[in-house]
C-alpha cells in the first residue's frame, strides 16, 4: 500500500516540487487501478565516503497533480508545447525534434551525453 521511490543524490536535500508532483501521478494512477494508497515516500541514497540511505515520507498533492494534467491536456489540445530545457529529456540524445525546436522557439538543447 506504499509508493516507494528510490533516487540518489550527493547530499541530503527539500523534496523537490516535481517529486512530489510524480508522486501525486502515482497516488491517483494506482488508486485508478483499485489499489488503495496508504502512503507514500521517497528513499534517497546518499552517495558519499560513507553512503546513507534516508527515507522521507513525501504527502502528494492531488489537486495540483490533476490541474498540472488539465493544463497539459488543454495545451496538447490546443498544440500549445512548453519547451521544459531544464528537463533530462530536453537533451539532443533523447529528442529527435531537437532542432526544429531550436528554430521554431529558440535557447539551446542541450549537446552533453546523459
Amino acid at each position: 500500500g506504499w509508493i516507494i521511490d528510490h533516487k540518489t543524490t550527493t547530499r541530503r536535500k527539500e523534496v523537490p516540487e516535481s517529486y512530489k508532483l510524480q508522486h501525486g501521478a502515482y497516488k491517483i494512477l494506482k488508486e485508478a487501478e483499485g489499489n488503495p494508497v496508504n502512503g507514500s515516500r521517497i528513499d534517497w541514497m546518499i552517495r558519499k565516503k560513507k553512503p546513507e540511505i534516508l527515507s522521507v515520507e513525501v504527502t502528494p498533492d492531488e489537486k495540483y497533480t490533476i490541474m498540472i494534467f488539465q493544463l497539459v491536456c488543454a495545451g496538447i489540445e490546443k498544440e500549445v508545447f512548453t519547451p521544459n530545457r531544464d528537463s533530462i529529456l530536453c537533451n539532443r540524445k533523447y529528442c529527435a525534434y531537437w532542432n526544429e525546436c531550436e528554430k521554431k522557439i529558440g535557447g539551446k538543447v542541450k549537446v552533453t551525453e546523459v
